[in-house]
């Protein structure tokens, strides 16, 4: 009888036992150390034993997925964690802490979660008066996620439109909002948008303040002048189009295409100050017709009308003329009038030494030289402005070509003349008159 009662105690002892290892095991508490308002948090998760992390099998699962914060974890004591979460704008979503641990030194890897979210007061974080475009959608950014019942009752306007969030990756992004007039506004009109107290974010906290935003918006940039004008003929094989406008830009369109193939022209668009430039990725062809649409945007988000351009290439008949690309891959293409005849691997300046660009004339030339201050000489030269020449891959003191010199043919190479190989010099040398158009460009 004895023997039963000792049992019955020590089998309580030890469920009693379990139940207070499992208990302390789980039981943990987490406190906010610090938070700012520039989404950054500082948490510490405190369990009653003593642990090891896991780092392995933790992870923070944001409520969206495609923003991601950057977050680690750390073990700072023996029974504490420490998480670190910096966020990018908007703050505050809601973070879900999956924290791997072992208990006791236990070999047995567990598992607690934790909600985390950086309750940040909300804030407008675009200027309250500013110019705005008259043809695009107003949009307000706040620094977190707004509820957007109480946005819809705690806005007010002077000219009649509606809010509505904008699309973030498929999901509504309720910190950025994007309000629509009614009707089309004029250029140059001042209006008002107000953002009252009772609007809060999605965790509960408020606006401190009422926002008045004054707004007024902007006048369409005007076209000043051009590189080249409609209808224009002569226009160079390799133009730097260029289009000045009233305003500073932000942003420009423009679209060249050939005319007769209704093809675009791909090339390199880039706006500085009041300036919208174009150039094109390879030469154009000779006696063409091209078509040109520019339209711009200020920095004001104000679109100009469009503008369009007609032009023609210079002529060259039938006449032989070279295109120089030094691009990725150095090339030489030999044009005769519209047509390619001649494509050629060739080797231009190497850095400290470039080729100059622009657009020359063949002039002297001659079967070979010796260059003394480079040790090398080469055959087959045209020169085409000062001591730029195209030659043949360099030869040594015993007239030999330098294969490691010929293996960098379509590769930068040289002193600043434009290699290549000794066919294809010979060729240029017995071929293309004096006065014959070089083009050389990037």
């Amino acid at each position: 009888m004895g023997l039963r009662t000792a049992n019955k105690k020590l089998c309580l002892l030890f469920i009693l036992s379990l139940i207070i290892l499992i208990v302390g095991i789980n039981n943990h508490s987490f406190t906010v150390i610090t938070k700012t308002e520039a989404g950054s948090l500082e948490g510490e998760i405190k369990f009653i034993l003593p642990i090891k992390l896991e780092k392995s099998s933790t992870h923070l699962y944001p409520e969206y997925p495609q923003h991601a914060p950057q977050w680690s974890v750390e073990q700072t004591k023996a029974n504490v964690v420490t998480i670190k979460v910096q966020e990018h704008v908007p703050y505050g979503q809601n973070l879900k802490l999956k924290l791997g641990y072992r208990p006791l030194g236990l070999p047995i890897t567990f598992h607690i979660q934790q909600d985390i979210v950086n309750d940040v007061i909300p804030k407008l974080m675009d200027p309250k008066n500013k110019v705005v475009s008259s043809d695009k959608p107003l949009i307000f950014q706040f620094n977190t996620f707004i509820d957007p019942k109480s946005m819809t009752a705690g806005t007010s306007t002077s000219i009649p439109g509606y809010f509505k969030p904008t699309d973030w990756d498929g999901v509504k992004n309720y910190s950025r909002w994007q309000f629509t007039p009614e009707h089309p506004l004029a250029e140059n009109h001042s209006f008002s948008v107000i953002f009252k107290p009772s609007i809060y974010s999605t965790n509960n906290k408020y606006l401190e303040k009422q926002i008045i935003c004054q707004l007024i918006t902007g006048v369409k940039p005007q076209y000043v002048s051009g590189s080249v004008i409609d209808n224009a003929n002569n226009i160079s094989l390799y133009p730097k189009l260029e289009f000045t406008y009233n305003q500073k830009l932000a942003k420009a369109n423009i679209i060249l295409k050939e005319t007769h193939s209704n093809c675009n022209v791909s090339g390199q668009i880039t706006v500085t100050d009041h300036t919208a430039s174009f150039i094109p990725d390879n030469v154009l062809l000779p006696n063409t017709k091209y078509f040109l649409t520019i339209k711009v945007e200020s920095i004001e988000q104000q679109a100009s009308n469009e503008l369009q351009i007609n032009f023609t290439t210079e002529e060259v008949a039938s006449k032989y003329w070279v295109d120089v690309k030094l691009g990725a891959i150095h090339t030489v293409t030999i044009y005769q009038g519209q047509y390619p005849i001649r494509f050629m691997l060739a080797s231009g300046g190497r850095s400290g030494h470039e080729t100059p660009l622009g657009k020359y004339y063949i002039q002297d030339r001659g079967s070979s030289f010796w260059a003394a201050r480079f040790g090398e000489g080469a055959n087959y030269w045209v020169r085409i402005v000062g001591s730029i020449l195209i030659h043949s891959v360099p030869k040594d003191a015993n007239w030999q070509t330098k294969e490691e010199e010929h293996a960098k043919l379509g590769l930068p190479a040289s002193h600043g003349c434009i290699r290549l190989a000794e066919p294809d010099a010979k060729w240029v040398y017995e071929n293309l008159p004096a006065n014959t158009m070089v083009i050389i460009h990037n």
